[in-house]
C-alpha cells in the first residue's frame, strides 16, 4: 500500500474509531514489527529477518503519525492551528533526531562490547525501540484515562472535532 493510501485509510477510520483506538492499534502493530526485527540472526536473510518487520513497523507508523497529527491540532482554535502544527512538526523532527542518535549510540556501544558483532548491536537497539513503543502505548492509555475521567475522577464529555463537511454525513471526530 502506498503511503498516501495509508494516510487516507487512517483519515477515513478516525471518525469511526476515534483517535485513541487507531493510535493504540498503530503502536501495537509497530511493536509487533520491532519484535520481529529483534529476532534477527547472523544466519538469516533479508527477506526472512528484516523485510517483514520493516513493513509491519512502517504500516503501524503509517497509522500513528497522521493520528497524532490530528490529535495535536484537535483542540486548537482556527487561528492557532498553524502554530500547533508547526510546533508538532518541529518536535517530531527533534524527537526523531534524538531517538536515532540514542539508538545509534546504543548499537555502536554493543558492537564494541561484542567485538564487532552487528547482530548483537541491532537486537539491543530494537529492544530499546520496543521499550520506547511500550512507553508510548502506556502514555496513550494514561492520556485516554485522564481525558475520559478528567482530573477530579468525574466522567467528562469527550471533545468532538468537525472534519471537512460532506453532504449527507456527520463528520465528527471523537478525541
Amino acid at each position: 500500500m502506498r503511503p498516501q493510501g495509508l494516510v487516507q485509510l487512517t483519515r477515513r477510520g478516525l471518525p469511526r474509531f476515534g483517535v485513541r483506538k487507531i493510535l493504540l492499534t498503530g503502536l501495537t502493530i509497530s511493536w509487533l514489527g520491532q519484535v520481529w526485527l529483534h529476532t534477527i540472526s547472523s544466519i538469516g536473510s533479508y527477506q526472512l529477518n528484516l523485510l517483514g518487520g520493516i513493513m509491519i513497523t512502517a504500516f503501524g507508523m503509517g497509522l500513528v503519525f497522521p493520528t497524532v497529527s490530528v490529535a495535536v491540532t484537535a483542540g486548537v482554535g482556527p487561528g492557532e492551528r498553524g502554530l500547533a502544527g508547526g510546533l508538532f512538526v518541529a518536535a517530531q523532527h527533534v524527537g526523531n533526531a534524538i531517538g536515532l542518535a540514542a539508538l545509534a549510540t546504543i548499537a555502536a556501544a554493543e558492537t564494541h562490547a561484542h567485538h564487532g558483532s552487528l547482530v548483537a548491536d541491532h537486537t539491543t537497539a530494537f529492544l530499546v525501540a520496543i521499550g520506547i513503543i511500550v512507553a508510548s502505548f502506556s502514555c496513550a492509555l494514561a492520556v485516554g484515562v485522564v481525558a475520559k475521567f478528567g482530573h477530579g475522577g468525574k466522567r467528562t464529555v469527550s471533545r468532538q472535532v468537525r472534519l471537512k463537511p460532506r453532504p449527507g454525513r456527520a463528520n465528527v471526530l471523537r478525541v
